[in-house]
């Protein structure tokens, strides 16, 4: 599963923080708080913030118990996939004065806009934004 940059995790565990985790990014131990939450069931649930990408674990050193892998990602897969599929059904305007090509999204907001280069044997586009 795939979590956010700077967006917290949450899992959930048996026992409370109490300074006896270590986070590991990318097998280095890195010191990013921990906090927890104990509910009446007797369950915690521990929350940790990244501000690294990467495979991560949260590794409890008193019993030995890791959590995880967290893939770490600055941007989710499913977010690339919309932003192909907007490519793919999405519509475009051709400015022929202006010479720009703007893409759109499903929704109607602007995806990309490009230069355009037309020549009578050949046309190409370059990204502005």
């Amino acid at each position: 599963m795939q979590y956010l940059i700077n967006q917290p995790i949450n899992f959930p565990t048996i026992t409370e923080v109490q300074g006896n985790y270590v986070v590991l990014n990318q097998n280095t131990v890195v010191n990013y708080p921990l906090t927890s939450t104990l509910f009446s069931s007797g369950v915690t649930t521990v929350s940790v913030t990244p501000t690294g990408t990467g495979p991560m674990y949260v590794v409890d050193v008193n019993n030995s118990r890791s959590y995880g892998p967290f893939e770490v990602v600055s941007t989710l897969l499913s977010a690339q996939v919309q932003s192909v599929a907007d490519g793919v059904l999405g519509s475009y305007q051709w400015d022929k004065v202006a010479n720009t090509l703007t893409l759109y999204t499903q929704q109607g907001q602007v995806l990309a806009v490009y230069s355009v280069l037309e020549a009578p044997t050949v046309s190409n586009r370059q990204l502005i934004s």
